[in-house]
């Protein structure tokens, strides 16, 4: 499960969403242990990489092809990041959501997609017209703004005046496109598209 059960994080495609610390332990096998990467590690990376210390080829795994990519080269500090299948750096990494919770008519959900590079990220967001977490009324029997997880950070920010900063920032409709750099904005509130020139 990814991300804490606050506004912005879980179930979203900002950065504290998507960009999850990973501690590994794996006594006398990890060079220089300790140390921090960068590496764009995803789950689909973890069934390679652990295919590759148990010295299992690919092939005789048993298993569907695999689209991930093994980082045990960068737990032996021989790389400090991801090789692809091809032979290429792995330089960005795709998220995609449909819906963090069904809790609209129809099951209709809020699908969003991002490519995070460097220090940037580009969020796609398909269906712009929607209130990305359900908008203020019941849906469903279920609680306003129902994609966002209860909390109290929730029971506080929902309480908001609906066009306050804080409110829209959270809870507002957002626009097509997004891209924040998330080495200066961490909380992704500087949407760079909107502000090209």
């Amino acid at each position: 499960d990814n991300a804490m059960p606050f506004p912005r994080f879980k179930g979203d495609h900002y950065e504290y969403a998507t960009r999850m610390p990973m501690a590994i332990m794996w006594k006398g096998k990890i060079a220089s242990p300790g140390r921090r990467t960068n590496a764009l590690i995803s789950f689909i990376d973890l069934a390679p990489t652990l295919l590759e210390a148990a010295h299992v080829a690919e092939a005789n795994a048993g298993m569907q092809l695999i689209e991930g990519s093994s980082f045990f080269d960068v737990l032996h500090n021989k790389r400090q990041v991801l090789l692809s299948s091809t032979g290429e750096d792995v330089s960005f990494v795709i998220t995609g959501r449909e819906r963090n919770a069904d809790f609209r008519a129809q099951h209709e959900g809020y699908p969003v997609r991002s490519i995070i590079r460097g220090s940037y990220s580009y969020i796609y967001n398909f269906k712009p017209h929607l209130w990305p977490n359900g908008g203020k009324t019941k849906q469903k029997g279920n609680m306003p703004h129902g994609e966002v997880s209860r909390s109290p950070t929730k029971d506080v920010t929902a309480a908001q005046p609906s066009l306050s900063n804080e409110f829209l920032l959270i809870y507002g409709k957002r626009p097509t496109e997004e891209l924040f750099n998330v080495n200066a904005d961490p909380e992704s509130k500087l949407n760079l598209a909107e502000n090209a020139t």
